[in-house]
């Protein structure tokens, strides 16, 4: 009676020491050697240096004066418009590009 008790034993122990518990240490060590990776990956892009670039801005009263200004690689990033003392609605075009 004994034997058979040590026999389910063992065949316990090498069901939960077997290939299944290799199988879970391996894809384990596959995950913390992942996350290590993009870690690492991650904080060498943190560190690198940023190239900021410097904008200079212009402003443009008609469409006309903005078209002319796009042919030289302005970009219109705001506008308005408004009325002035003699309630003449108005525009006006903020415009903006790489300092050259």
């Amino acid at each position: 009676m004994l034997i058979g008790c040590t026999a389910s034993v063992r065949q316990a122990n090498s069901f939960w020491t077997g290939r299944q518990g290799r199988n879970k240490v391996g894809l384990m060590n596959k995950t913390i050697a992942l996350a290590f990776a993009v870690s690492t990956l991650f904080f060498a892009g943190c560190s690198t240096s940023h190239h900021a670039v410097i904008w200079e801005y212009q402003t443009a009263r008609s469409l006309s004066e903005v078209n002319q200004l796009a042919t030289d690689g302005w970009i219109v990033v705001g506008f308005t418009q408004y009325l002035d003392a003699s309630n003449v609605r108005n525009q006006a075009f903020l415009l903006k590009r790489p300092k050259q």
